[in-house]
């Protein structure tokens, strides 16, 4: 599981070298996957992509014709495999100059994951990890804003 997380982990940090205004989601989406099996994996059973002035609507649709403009936060999840193992997860990346509502929320996403990783530990209940993270959240002013889950489990 390192593995395969190290390879989508070190493409992700490429993302920003191809993910640029005017090209679409789908290329985006193909770039970053070319990347991957390039970087060692084994298959990229999926890539999940979306975009939007501020942030996006969605988190499972694959990438479509949409040009990223200027504004735009990008996410895009990605699934892959080395030797039978597989990691999921995601990241997002501002495209130009994105407004200061999407900075303030990716600033209180980062605070509550940190929370959330000084949190887990050997016999935190899963529901004791989500409360802590979500104070964050809320704390920042975002209330019933979420599809009630904050990450994947393992």
């Amino acid at each position: 599981i390192r593995q395969a997380g190290q390879i989508v982990s070190r493409s992700f940090a490429s993302v920003p070298e191809f993910a640029k205004l005017g090209v679409t989601e789908a290329q985006a989406s193909r770039d970053l996957t070319l990347d991957i099996l390039l970087g060692g994996a084994h298959t990229v059973p999926y890539v999940a992509c979306a975009s939007g002035p501020g942030g996006y609507d969605q988190i499972i649709a694959r990438g479509s014709r949409r040009e990223l403009r200027d504004g735009d936060v990008l996410i895009i999840d990605v699934g892959a495999t080395i030797d039978g193992y597989f990691c999921d997860f995601d990241r997002n990346y501002a495209v130009g100059k994105i407004s200061d509502d999407a900075r303030r929320v990716h600033d209180a996403v980062w605070v509550a994951t940190e929370v959330g990783i000084n949190t887990a530990r050997a016999g935190t209940k899963v529901r004791d990890l989500w409360k802590a993270m979500m104070e964050v959240l809320e704390g920042a002013g975002m209330r019933g804003n979420n599809v009630g889950r904050l990450g994947h489990g393992l």
